[in-house]
């Protein structure tokens, strides 16, 4: 008798018309049965296999999804390298309109980046994707104004060797732009690499948005915030940005070639608002309260600034710390929040050699959580708060000078 796996295959053969050449009987081990008929089973268990890491892929797309900050339908990529982030986008957003965008003419492009001929081709198959050369991420077209929810832009360079001062012209230049089109259902996605955003990276990990401490923005970054408030818009959101999310999406543009850069490590993705409205003098002021104090609560994504009033006592120092209280709860009343500390600068503590008055220096704290504040702005508000004070001493017959 035939073992059981020679006799499917002769009725498979016979079912075929096929002459089937018969061998000796002879006795197979249980073990390698097992292991053929196994076998019958791998298509059926490599199929499982597919549809198992199709379905991980897909469940890794939805959670990366809920993640990033895009909202659509209506979505533009400016400066896109070589296109491979507008085609990973478009296939992880198949229902957003999505235009992408460089800055090079169709010729330029792939002579800058041979491997843009493929992302090419891919987004003109793509149905819901326009592909668009020749658009300059410093000069916008007037007539996009309103026609897009989401504007991303990742990794922005003035080309050649790195330059702080041109790189900050660059996004100077961006955001110039870009509040002539944006509205309020519009934001700006932006993408930078480690350390340029002057963000400090931990407070983005840990999404820590207030604190008790003065945030770390350094002064030797692109100080992206600081621009971007200078242009009425605020950071919503800052995340971590992480390529690997993004299928098939290759970094490239390293000194305006075809050659990646490292983004990988400690990238910021910053999403701005450009809000309807700005401050543009002192807030009402909320009643003066013996209670009242400084929020001393910072905003780890807004700008700050610092200011100093020096102001001389005309009473005993015994008297000092009444009317010096005083003072700082006419301050919190006419700040209404913006003024978040204030402390002394003890080390520049003496007396007046004019007037032989005892002389304080105050530190001031200027920060905004839900408007936009530029420096400009800020020492305007400064000037300003100094008027208020001087007539609320003069008014209130208060023994202090501001000087």
């Amino acid at each position: 008798m035939l073992p059981s796996f020679l006799v499917r295959f002769h009725d498979c053969r016979m079912n075929k018309k096929c002459k089937l050449r018969t061998e000796p009987e002879v006795d197979v081990p249980e073990k390698k049965i097992c292991q053929r008929e196994a076998a019958d089973d791998e298509p059926r268990e490599s199929t499982s296999l597919s549809q198992a890491v199709f379905t991980l892929g897909q469940d890794k797309t939805s959670t990366c999804r809920k993640c990033l900050p895009y909202r659509g339908p209506n979505v533009l990529i400016l400066g896109d390298g070589n296109l491979s982030f507008s085609g990973a986008l478009a296939l992880m957003y198949p229902e957003f309109k999505l235009t992408a965008s460089v800055i090079e003419d169709r010729a330029q492009f792939i002579e800058r980046y041979p491997s843009g001929l493929e992302s090419i081709e891919k987004l003109l198959s793509l149905p819901n994707v326009e592909l668009q050369f020749e658009v300059d991420a410093t000069k916008i077209p007037i007539e996009w104004k309103g026609k897009y929810n989401d504007i991303i832009m990742n990794f922005p360079h003035p080309g050649g060797k790195t330059n702080l001062k041109r790189c900050r012209e660059l996004m100077n230049n961006i955001f110039a732009s870009l509040q002539h089109i944006m509205t309020e259902d519009c934001r700006f996605h932006l993408s930078l690499a480690k350390r340029q955003s002057g963000l400090e990276h931990s407070a983005v990990l840990k999404q820590q948005h207030f604190s008790s401490e003065l945030p770390v923005h350094n002064k030797d970054s692109w100080q992206i915030i600081y621009t971007a408030a200078s242009y009425d818009m605020i950071a919503d959101s800052v995340i971590p940005f992480d390529p690997t999310i993004f299928h098939e999406y290759l970094t490239s543009g390293y000194k305006n070639r075809d050659q990646k850069f490292w983004n990988s490590e400690a990238a910021d993705l910053i999403s701005f608002s450009c809000l309807p409205y700005a401050l543009s003098s002192l807030p009402s002021p909320v009643p003066i309260q013996d209670s009242a104090c400084f929020p001393k609560n910072y905003h780890s994504f807004r700008p700050f600034f610092r200011h100093d009033i020096s102001i001389l006592y005309r009473k005993s120092s015994d008297e000092l710390a009444m009317w010096e209280s005083l003072l700082f709860r006419f301050i919190v009343s006419r700040t209404a929040g913006l003024v978040v500390d204030l402390e002394e600068v003890e080390s520049l503590r003496c007396v007046c050699p004019k007037s032989a008055l005892a002389n304080r220096i105050y530190r001031l704290y200027w920060q905004s959580v839900s408007a936009p504040l530029h420096r400009t702005l800020c020492n305007q508000l400064q000037n300003d708060l100094r008027d208020a004070i001087t007539r609320y001493f003069a008014d209130e017959s208060i023994p202090l000078i501001l000087s």
